[in-house]
């Protein structure tokens, strides 16, 4: 498209924008790609119309302000907006494939292709037409969307198409401006500031100066990026979840703060430590922009002490103060940290938790999240990172970590941990027996691997 009628924007990039433009920029310069895409994949089942598809799509990107934004970077970095009428989407037969093998190799490619950080727009849509059922995928680079916005995504298009099915008007609410955000992360006071800093020096230093990882061994060496294989598990049905979160709440805590008190549990078990260090995505959104789409995530110091707790009742107390704590600073952009602290502290990757519960993402009282998959592309790296997810069906697990025999056995030994002491809790209190199933190497509502599995 013809970006000569885009109009310049104020609003800077965000500072998770500005770090993945940065490193995109260095990638091109030593003539390396890596692709960073999310992608939620939506069922249609009976098939679509494709005009009003289409048409859907264009409303869409028309609501969204941060879809028509992009960045010239010839020269710096400066934001360009258009304007809903000047966005005109095109549309192409990519061809006919007889396996899944082949459509999901095409996807790949075209995902990696079209969703460049550095070119405008930095997202592609797809739609895969079968005889009964089409599915719509929906890929971004993550410079544009977080795993909120994702959800978000798969219940605008489907409202969208059935307000278009029906020649009527959607309902929806304000979208909100991520560029207002972008612009409001940066006015932090100095004392704010400081405090955070302060924070994170503190939270590092504890770990020799390094970001914190889980305490289990992984069989590579500490500074090589290796494939990223992924673990699946459905934690517990629906009906444990509602049990299991019951006792949390007995105890003084959250669903998330006793998962984070089980955790805990098997860490101290395993490795004798009192405190348990991690990374936590936490969002940024606020009433304004609940429904906007952007990268509305800052990375929190998550740190569990256990002083000298070792069963689960003393523990969710300590969980739930802990994942307090990691909010005290949550407006204090981890970009900014950074500039402060001249990344001094912060060496290597560390280890990442997150939950995020899916339920309230509803079309006509019909769980989204049931018609809806979230895939990335491939990931190199060196630590465990876990995705906690709650839908309609009860709770999963998604892991990833190192494509290896050690991380394989001891990834999933720990997950199989954290099922029993779940287990243990609802079976002893309730009588109830759990069922689950494991999904190995395949993906989930919290990330993955593009592969046959999803």
């Amino acid at each position: 498209m013809d970006l000569t009628r885009a109009h310049p924007h104020p609003a800077p990039p965000s500072f998770n924008q500005q770090a993945r433009l940065s490193s995109a920029l260095s990638g091109r310069a030593a003539g390396a790609h890596a692709p960073r895409w999310y992608s939620i994949a939506v069922d249609f089942p009976g098939g679509v119309e494709e005009d009003l598809l289409r048409r859907a799509l264009q409303d869409f990107v028309a609501r969204h302000e941060v879809l028509r934004s992009g960045f010239h970077v010839a020269s710096g970095t400066s934001r360009f907006v258009l304007e809903a009428d000047e966005v005109v989407l095109e549309q192409w037969e990519r061809g006919e494939y007889t396996s899944r093998e082949g459509a999901l190799a095409a996807l790949k490619s075209m995902f990696d292709a079209d969703t460049d950080p550095l070119t405008w727009p930095a997202y592609t849509f797809a739609a895969v037409l079968g005889t009964d059922c089409a599915t719509l995928f929906m890929a971004f680079d993550h410079s544009v969307t977080d795993l909120h916005s994702l959800a978000l995504a798969a219940v605008e298009i489907q409202r969208l198409y059935l307000a278009r099915c029906g020649h009527e008007a959607p309902v929806s609410p304000p979208a909100g401006s991520f560029l207002d955000f972008c612009i409001e992360e940066r006015h932090v006071s100095p004392a704010r500031i400081l405090g955070s800093v302060t924070r994170w020096r503190g939270f590092t230093e504890a770990e020799q100066g390094r970001l914190p990882r889980f305490p289990l061994h992984l069989g590579i060496d500490e500074e090589e990026d290796v494939p990223l294989t992924a673990e699946e598990i459905e934690l517990c049905d629906a009906t444990t979840a509602d049990i299991f979160e019951a006792r949390c709440r007995m105890a003084g805590g959250s669903l998330f703060a006793g998962l984070l008190a089980a955790l805990g549990m098997i860490s101290r078990s395993s490795s004798d430590q009192g405190v348990l260090r991690l990374l936590a995505p936490y969002q940024t959104r606020t009433p304004a922009t609940r429904s906007a789409l952007g990268w509305f995530v800052n990375a929190v110091p998550l740190e569990l002490r256990m002083d000298g707790e070792s069963n689960f009742d003393g523990l969710v107390p300590c969980a739930r103060a802990a994942i307090r704590r990691a909010f005290e600073y949550l407006d204090v952009p981890f970009g900014l940290v950074e500039r402060e602290t001249e990344m001094q502290p912060f060496t290597g990757s560390g280890g990442w938790i997150s939950y995020m519960d899916y339920r309230p993402y509803n079309v006509e009282d019909r769980p989204a999240t049931l018609d809806a998959q979230i895939l990335t592309n491939p990931r190199r790296g060196r630590e465990l990172d876990i995705w906690i997810s709650r839908t309609g069906r009860g709770v999963s697990v998604h892991a990833r970590y190192p494509d290896n025999a050690v991380a394989k056995q001891n990834v999933r030994a720990y997950l199989r941990e954290l099922e029993e002491v779940i287990d243990h809790l609802v079976i002893r209190d309730e009588g109830h027996r759990p069922t689950r199933v494991h999904k190995r190497g395949g993906v989930d509502p919290n990330g993955g691997s593009l592969r046959l599995e999803a």
